[in-house]
């Protein structure tokens, strides 16, 4: 047996280093050989991104859900409950109008806090979505940035959808499509009220919206929205662009997280503005 081992040679044919012919792993300038560049994956993706800018947005909204949902999963610290006060309650008892009142003011005055979220049972969860359901998702209304991350919190603090049940899987869906159904009415209010009349509910209430009485609405220090909407370029107040982005929000999450996928053909397509360096919703 020999003492040496040596590894078979491969044939290759060494000309193409001689010429650019069916060589694609460089060629010679110069007298040099100089190997081709391999493709730039990050252009390639910013090119991408450029050509529908609208589904890597949605997809960069999805994965910042998740890491969200991650977050209102962690139990909650001891010494993050002793934050919790009266203004920063942790569970709406089903059926108490007092109680339903005071969250009804709180989920536009008061921005949540990371414990309060954590530290609520799924059942608390799901009235507050349906609370603000109610109250703050309405045809052609604006909704407050407050209200808005109330909403957010609470979607990432629901369980997987592969453990709820029927019921609780259509409340989510209805939360879908009442956000389609409110986007819509920034374009053609009578069409979003002929749709929202055919599809009123007839369940028995667990409580009359009605009876809910929102009184001191007055927007607090953690209501970040401007008193009077500052235009931006393309001519949309502030308020109304984070209406829009809440419902394109709600609509993405319930459809590409929580199952309801046939809703997201729903989203407004976003168009290039004339004049704009961005683009808007059309």
């Amino acid at each position: 047996m020999p003492t040496v081992f040596g590894a078979g040679h491969d044939n290759f044919d060494k000309t193409l280093y001689d010429t650019v012919v069916d060589d694609s792993r460089g060629y010679v300038s110069g007298g040099a050989y100089i190997g081709r560049a391999m493709p730039a994956a990050a252009d390639q993706l910013h090119e991408i991104e450029l050509k529908d800018p609208q589904t890597y947005y949605a997809k960069g909204l999805k994965r910042r859900f998740l890491e969200q949902r991650r977050q209102m999963h962690l139990a909650p610290g001891l010494a993050a409950l002793e934050e919790l006060n009266d203004k920063h309650p942790i569970s709406l008892p089903s059926g108490s109008n007092k109680a339903y009142a005071e969250w009804g003011r709180l989920l536009k005055t008061t921005a949540p806090l990371a414990v309060q979220v954590r530290s609520m049972e799924q059942a608390t969860v799901r009235r507050l979505l349906e609370l603000t359901d109610r109250l703050y998702l309405l045809r052609g209304k604006d909704i407050d940035t407050v209200t808005s991350t109330w909403i957010w919190s609470l979607l990432a603090r629901l369980d997987d959808v592969g453990t709820m049940d029927n019921d609780e899987v259509c409340a989510i869906r209805d939360l879908g499509k009442k956000a389609v159904l409110v986007q819509l009415s920034f374009r053609d209010s009578a069409a979003a009220k002929q749709l929202d009349d055919l599809g009123a509910r007839s369940s028995p209430e667990a409580f009359n919206p009605a009876e809910v009485s929102l009184e001191d609405e007055e927007d607090d220090a953690t209501n970040g929205t401007p008193t009077t909407p500052s235009n931006t370029a393309i001519g949309i107040p502030a308020k109304r662009q984070n209406t829009l982005a809440t419902l394109d929000m709600i609509i993405t999450v319930v459809g590409d997280v929580f199952g309801q996928r046939d809703l997201l053909e729903f989203r407004q397509k976003w168009e290039a503005t004339v004049g704009a360096s961005k683009s808007t919703l059309s």
